[in-house]
């Protein structure tokens, strides 16, 4: 991963500037990165493709969540408790954004039959 600063026109670029490129262009946390994007030398095998089925169920879980409020303020209220044991237990993970506590929240109940 690169840092990149744009040119002052040019406020942020996301995604790859031409179809061929092998970089793709991201915002994370407000910095402009650039991935140097690999292609797949092989198949995945078997225990990658349960976990990318995990994963996706998991997004899906995670999105349904946030678009009912009533999931959403109670998982707000959750996260807010858990940021304020942080404070007394450094040890304990902080999480930036509420979709990443409710995504470590459900990721470990999520199985996924294939």
């Amino acid at each position: 991963m690169a840092l990149i600063k744009p040119l002052p026109p040019i406020a942020s670029i996301r995604g790859k500037l031409h179809k061929l490129d092998n970089v793709y262009f991201t915002v994370r946390y407000g910095k402009q990165l650039g991935i140097r994007m690999r292609p797949w030398m092989h198949a995945p095998t078997p225990n990658q493709s349960r976990h990318y089925q995990r994963v996706r169920k998991c997004n899906q879980m995670v999105q349904t969540i946030l678009r009912n409020p009533e999931q959403k303020q109670h998982y707000f209220l959750l996260w807010q408790a858990y940021e304020s044991q942080q404070v007394h237990n450094p040890w304990q993970k902080s999480y930036r954004r509420l979709r990443d506590f409710i995504y470590a929240q459900i990721y470990a109940s999520v199985t996924f039959e294939s």
